[in-house]
């Protein structure tokens, strides 16, 4: 088995800085907006008794909270896994970041379109019902962050499907089928 090539190493730790920033600006964001986020949760509520709004929008804050640790520590598994060799895991980061950075470009086509001029009327008449502004609208500051980020990932998974990570992960599966 051969040893872990350097661009591996790089990449999982391109990878790994962006996770840790990506969970400390949301770690930043839920403590210093954690009321405002509460706010717009109730005020966005439909059909609930007035006593029930601040009991479910607490509710859903705790799941969003929960669900993005599990999130990290799913990738953080995979990048562990991916690091010991696992080609399946490697494949699953790429999977699961191709999926996430198309979702994010309709985000940003649709931000697009609404920037267009079409009348809030035109636009819910098409279904369309993302904010034009508030704490998830895409400012310049969200913009320059996301590209930013793109471009590590990018590098990251070059690096991640290099031929000398190619190698190393097929000498890795070749290896762990005959332990087997």
């Amino acid at each position: 088995m051969l040893e872990r090539p350097r661009s591996v190493t790089i990449a999982l730790r391109i990878l790994w800085f962006f996770l840790l920033l990506v969970a400390a600006v949301l770690i930043a964001m839920f403590a210093f907006k954690w009321d405002v986020i509460h706010a717009q949760l109730i005020e966005e509520s439909v059909n609930l008794a007035k006593d029930q709004e601040p009991v479910i929008a607490t509710a859903v804050m705790i799941f969003i909270v929960v669900l993005l640790g599990a999130i990290f520590i799913l990738y953080g598994w995979l990048f562990y896994m991916t690091g010991k060799g696992r080609n399946w895991a490697r494949i699953t980061l790429l999977v699961l970041y191709v999926s996430g950075y198309a979702y994010k470009i309709s985000l940003i086509a649709y931000q697009l379109y609404i920037q267009s001029g079409w009348s809030p009327e035109q636009i819910h008449d098409a279904g369309l019902h993302l904010k034009e502004s508030g704490m998830f609208a895409w400012t310049g500051a969200n913009l320059a962050t996301g590209l930013v980020t793109f471009i590590g990932y990018l590098i990251a998974f070059a690096l991640l499907f290099g031929h000398d990570a190619n190698a190393w992960f097929r000498s890795n599966k070749s290896g762990n089928q005959k332990s087997s």
